[in-house]
């Protein structure tokens, strides 16, 4: 979906900025929550995802929809660490994009 430089270039820069200790999970942290015009990486993140959300409507609707990123935030997760369920509260749909390998077990798609 996104190229490797991309990938690379996130996890670099935001691995640092994840400083907000998770409730539940000692071994996971957070970045505060940030628009996507914060950071031009984030510009180009959002800028080649957006053809795949307006796609998904697509097939959820039937039609194409104009929607948009309006929040991002990055998660880094060390081995062991766990994320509690939980709900976005005024989001219509939220998504995941895993930057590094996953175990398995943790992929909510195969």
């Amino acid at each position: 979906m996104i190229g490797r430089p991309l990938v690379s270039a996130l996890v670099e820069h935001f691995v640092a900025q994840a400083t907000r200790d998770n409730n539940t999970s000692p071994r996971l942290a957070h970045t505060e929550m940030l628009r996507p015009d914060q950071s031009p990486l984030f510009v180009q993140t959002a800028s080649q995802l957006t053809p795949h959300i307006a796609e998904f409507g697509a097939h959820l609707f039937g039609e194409r929809i104009g929607w948009s990123l309006k929040e991002m935030w990055v998660n880094v997760l060390e081995t062991g660490g766990h994320q509690a369920m939980h709900n976005h509260a005024n989001s219509f749909i939220s998504g995941v994009l895993y930057l590094t390998r996953t175990h398995p077990g943790a992929q909510t798609v195969s």
